[in-house]
């Protein structure tokens, strides 16, 4: 066996850029060698290769593809022949189509089947629950011609796995791999997308309801195009569309529900909008889970919630020599981290540090009052037991004695 850059193979070339000049000799060795070694299918990669004629040229590009027919024919194999595509538009992430196939239309004319090649869409990513540097990985095999079958009921995904030789090298091999949801139960990853989808929708939800910022479940400041703008949403690389999976099932589920709510000006009785509030109740106070548009507080809730100047009247001391005056109301005070304060992004995927780590790393700062980066290790520390243990916020020291 050869290759072709040891023995150009080209079974046609024009001659004086106008006659077909078929190399009937070089035809007869490659039949020849098919019929010997038995190839039920041979693939030839690429076209271009494999003759000297002006690919724009419809006439002479139909007499090329005919002489792999009825090559096939003879020898009562198929032939697949490898074609490339006319480059895109800069910056496009369209799909290829049949109509794409670079040269001239004659060339998809004479084929019996066409297959198209097509890299993950960002679109199929975060559908599936892949990140943006995974997708590249995988790409679909689409029908585009077919005369002899029907249409393709499923698109046929492939994946490039890495392969270590014995060597010490590795080679990419291309194994079958199944959309999340096309057939059968969803991948690991897409259950885990979707679990990652809902947990930043409800920790988004709470902090813009406790914040008095409220939405619904369409319109403009529906609650899909509000969170994916949060930074919950951007550090999670969560999505509007993933959002809005995230709130159909959360409805589905009964996380979340949806509430009458009258507008002070408007007139007594006549609900204005159906918003959402979370379920079951008991996880925040009724006033600070509704979700209610127009989605800022009117002036007076806005400067009920600012705190107000101390005066000069207070409360007697408590026995116990301290005070028992609440503090003043007003929004709750939270701490915001960065991606990398606990764990540097690097090391995300690699020691399974995710969102939900992330939002209890937080939450403990708040509850324990530590302090980084001297307490940078503790608080990881507790954040992963939390988390393992199912908890939502840390537990406060009489539930630790209930507990105990």
């Amino acid at each position: 066996m050869t290759s072709g850059n040891e023995l150009p193979l080209r079974v046609a070339e024009t001659w004086s850029q106008v006659r077909l000049q078929t190399d009937h000799r070089l035809v007869k060795c490659i039949t020849e060698a098919i019929g010997d070694n038995r190839i039920d299918v041979a693939i030839l990669d690429p076209l271009v290769t494999l003759h000297g004629v002006p690919e724009n040229n419809p006439g002479q590009m139909d007499q090329v593809i005919r002489i792999f027919t009825r090559l096939a024919d003879s020898r009562n194999c198929a032939i697949d022949l490898s074609h490339h595509t006319r480059k895109l538009a800069p910056g496009s992430s369209d799909d290829v189509t049949i109509d794409d196939m670079r040269g001239a239309g004659a060339v998809k004319d004479a084929m019996r089947a066409v297959r198209m090649l097509n890299v993950m869409s960002p679109k199929d990513a975060e559908n599936a629950g892949l990140m943006e540097l995974e997708r590249t990985n995988y790409f679909r095999i689409d029908r585009a011609k077919a005369n002899y079958s029907g249409p393709a009921k499923t698109a046929a995904w492939r994946q490039f796995v890495n392969v270590d030789l014995p060597n010490g090298d590795g080679v990419g091999v291309v194994v079958p791999w199944q959309f999340p949801g096309q057939d059968g139960a969803p991948s690991p990853q897409k259950l885990e997308a979707e679990r990652k989808a809902e947990h930043v929708f409800l920790e988004v939800l709470r902090r813009l309801s406790l914040a008095g910022v409220f939405v619904n479940d369409r319109g403009t400041h529906n609650a899909p195009h509000v969170f994916a703008k949060e930074r919950e949403a951007k550090m999670a690389k969560v999505g509007k569309a993933a959002l809005d999976a995230a709130m159909r099932r959360l409805f589905d589920k009964g996380r979340i529900r949806k509430e009458d709510y009258i507008m002070p000006n408007r007139h007594a009785g006549q609900p204005d909008h159906r918003n959402m509030t979370c379920a079951p109740p008991a996880l925040l106070p009724r006033s600070a889970t509704a979700l209610r548009s127009p989605p800022y507080p009117q002036i007076e809730e806005r400067n009920a919630l600012r705190p107000q100047p101390a005066t000069g009247a207070s409360l007697p001391p408590s026995e116990g020599g301290g005070s028992d005056a609440p503090a003043p109301l007003g929004r709750p005070q939270r701490t915001f981290l960065e991606p990398s304060a606990i764990v540097p992004e690097a090391l995300h995927r690699k020691v399974s540090w995710d969102i939900r780590h992330h939002f209890m790393a937080e939450k403990i700062v708040d509850r324990f009052g530590l302090v980084l980066p001297r307490d940078r290790e503790l608080i990881r520390q507790l954040a992963v037991v939390y988390v393992l243990e199912g908890l939502k916020a840390p537990a406060s020291a009489e539930t630790a004695r209930n507990t105990d």
